[in-house]
């Protein structure tokens, strides 16, 4: 076991956050193999943030958050990075347990579970036990449970794909997608049972369903081939149902049909 194996905590963030996130980043404990990066976007202050000697602070003009991620990819140098949001919650004893896991560096990808800010008892979402991954089982991953190795990211060249995301039109899948190239490169999967780090399980301001949404899903759908064309018939009947909008049906179809390259 590699005790140097060392670990990026990435966190995206929007300016008028960074404040109270690097209020919170001060109670974690520093560590030799352990780096905290902040990508700050719509940063509107006249001065920067007083930077902390153990956080690295990069600014951008832009805003999407799979530029934030790739911006995080290009400044991490230690062997794995962790994506992560200024809303989540963790915890010391969640890192150390994070640590350990990577420390045998036997997997390129890893997913962790994501508990409930408000109840530690419930979880974010329902999570199927897995006796093995497979590539399906992808388009049930979230940003914030990818640990990846970055030296496998970097020399297999991957990055998010920055026409889609949150700030752009089409504000989903962009993990989705970023996790099925890696698929297609060869990484190997780890699905790992235990809650990690926290997520607020309040919705209030979750994206509220569009034609992009449901567009950009059929794009994700149409890369798993015959697969994908049982996915695309099960959402158009689901959401169509759901939303009560035979328009997002033919939303899913539009971008079933040109395909995934089309949004590259």
């Amino acid at each position: 076991m590699n005790k140097n194996i060392s670990l990026t905590l990435a966190f995206s963030c929007l300016g008028n956050t960074l404040t109270s996130l690097l209020n919170n980043l001060e109670l974690i404990t520093a560590r030799e193999n352990l780096k905290i990066l902040v990508i700050v976007q719509k940063w509107e202050a006249k001065q920067p943030e007083q930077q902390s000697k153990k956080i690295d602070l990069v600014y951008l003009d832009n805003i999407g958050l799979s530029r934030s991620r790739n911006t995080a990819i290009r400044h991490a140098n230690t062997n794995y990075i962790w994506f992560l949001d200024d809303d989540v919650a963790l915890e010391n004893k969640d890192i150390d347990d994070v640590l350990n896991i990577i420390q045998t560096g036997v997997t390129e990808f890893y997913r962790v579970k994501v508990g409930c800010i408000e109840w530690k008892n419930k979880l974010f979402k329902k999570y199927k036990k897995l006796e093995k991954v497979r590539k399906i089982n992808l388009l049930q991953v979230s940003s914030i449970e990818i640990i990846a190795n970055l030296d496998y990211v970097k020399k297999t060249q991957l990055l998010f794909n920055e026409n889609m995301g949150l700030g752009t039109v089409y504000p989903c899948n962009e993990e989705n997608n970023f996790l099925i190239d890696a698929w297609d490169s060869g990484a190997k999967f780890t699905f790992v049972d235990k809650v990690l780090i926290r997520h607020t399980c309040i919705f209030d301001d979750r994206i509220l369903a569009s034609d992009k949404i449901f567009e950009i899903k059929g794009a994700t759908a149409s890369r798993f081939n015959f697969l994908g064309v049982l996915l695309l018939c099960r959402w158009f009947f689901r959401f169509s149902i759901l939303h009560k909008n035979l328009g997002y049906g033919m939303s899913l179809i539009k971008g079933f049909l040109r395909g995934y390259k089309h949004y590259k």
